[in-house]
């Protein structure tokens, strides 16, 4: 028997979201700003991939379903959070940036305070910030949103970088730079060393961001003092004595495995690097792969093994670099120093940077990351206490902004992002750290 023809019916439309109303009455705005608020503490914990709407919904009282009647999704929620953070951002950036006469070394109250108010807006949006190059690639309508956001805090810094003299060609980067060395140094300070003072990292970043622009004020000799000894290396950090036997691996690694596990790994690498550590899954590292979850399984029990493997690997990688590391005696080897160590970052940074943010206090992943830290703190000390700043900075915050600029801002701003060349990240670095916070000329 043939069905008859049904006539023709209007598609379902689903009620226009709150967030794209005009008017919303004091219910709905209290409701959307519950979700937003609910949407940071998610994204903080769970990261941009691993947080979806219904936790966002459940976070703040509600279904998921309830949550599209504010927002167009995931997507639009975080895209009102970067709307924030430049509304936040870019007048402290404008007011930073104004052009003043370079000031005395006695008198930087003025560039301080402007340090730390822009800080403070960095640091307020600093979920945001870190999870904004993720969020691009997944959401559309972000598509070139960073860069834009670079480009206007660039053009609001640009005042004060020509009257310091900075060539034209060179602002944009060093703008970048600044912005990276600020932001990066409060959150490894909130993450590492929460009971430093903020107003000594503050200082320290004034007086990098003084001894970088103005070139006049670099004392440009090393003092003399007692040779200074490089930290012994651990254990932990030296190649396993059994090629077979590797760490976080469940079984024994042969030649006719180790090209599967060195592309589960190099599959490994690029998850993380796309999701962080909390927002990668097993599933994420097989899809990578083009394998199953099985597969990956076969090698590792959890994430949390996959990661022990590449931390171990970079370990190595980064304690033979530095052991052969010629000693920093002037400008020209300080340069030659941050090439190679750029070079580390290009393929660990990855690990270098979940380290520093989220793994430092994992029960499982904390004791290699500590004592990495403490090696590699070792060798910064070297580099610090043998420059012409030493003895003129804070030696606690010195580390933090050291090692912001060394690895969060390469890994971030350059490997991760693409706002700037590796060329131009070696060129900012040579500027923040040689001229900045070592002071060679």
């Amino acid at each position: 028997m043939r069905t008859p023809d049904l006539p023709d019916r209007p598609a379902a439309v689903r009620r226009a979201p709150y967030g794209s109303n005009p008017v919303l009455g004091r219910h709905g705005s209290r409701a959307r700003e519950e979700i937003l608020d609910a949407a940071r503490r998610m994204f903080a914990e769970r990261g941009y991939h691993g947080t979806t709407v219904e936790a966002i919904g459940t976070e703040s009282g509600r279904s998921g379903a309830s949550v599209y009647q504010y927002f167009e999704g995931k997507g639009g929620i975080f895209r009102v959070l970067v709307d924030e953070l430049t509304a936040d951002v870019l007048p402290q950036a404008r007011e930073l940036g104004a052009a003043e006469p370079a000031p005395a070394a006695d008198n930087l109250e003025s560039l301080r305070g402007r340090v730390a108010r822009l800080a403070v807006m960095l640091e307020r949006h600093a979920t945001t910030l870190s999870l904004w190059p993720v969020a691009e690639q997944d959401e559309p309508t972000l598509a070139g949103s960073t860069r834009r956001f670079v480009d206007a805090f660039a053009e609001m810094l640009s005042p004060r970088l020509a009257a310091a003299g900075v060539p034209a060609a060179r602002r944009r980067g060093l703008a970048i730079g600044i912005a990276a060395m600020v932001q990066w140094s409060h959150l490894t300070r909130s993450a590492r060393v929460p009971a430093m003072p903020v107003q000594v990292l503050d200082d320290v970043l004034t007086r990098v961001l003084y001894l970088a622009l103005y070139p006049a004020s670099r004392p440009g000799v090393a003092p003399v003092g007692p040779p200074v000894r490089r930290p012994e290396r651990p254990d932990a950090t030296r190649p396993s004595a059994d090629p077979g036997v590797v760490p976080g691996v469940r079984r024994r690694i042969t030649d006719r495995n180790r090209p599967t596990l060195q592309r589960l790994t190099a599959a490994a690498t690029t998850a993380f690097r796309r999701n962080g550590f909390v927002g990668t899954s097993i599933n994420d590292i097989a899809g990578e792969a083009g394998v199953s979850h099985a597969s990956v399984y076969t090698y590792w029990p959890d994430r949390s093994g996959v990661f022990t493997t590449l931390a171990h690997e970079a370990s190595v990688a980064l304690s033979e670099h530095l052991e052969r590391a010629e000693p920093v005696t002037g400008l020209e080897s300080a340069c030659h120093w941050l090439e190679g160590w750029f070079e580390l970052v290009a393929r660990y940074g990855s690990v270098l940077f979940i380290w520093t943010h989220e793994a430092l206090h994992d029960p499982r992943l904390g004791p290699l990351a500590a004592e990495m830290e403490r090696y590699v703190n070792g060798h910064l000390d070297v580099l610090l206490r043998t420059a012409p700043t030493a003895g003129t900075l804070d030696t606690g915050a010195s580390h933090v902004v050291l090692w912001s600029l060394l690895t969060d801002f390469p890994y971030a701003l350059s490997l991760q992002l693409g706002a700037v060349s590796r060329r131009q990240a070696l060129d900012i670095l040579t500027t923040m750290v040689t001229h900045g916070l070592l002071g060679y000329r």
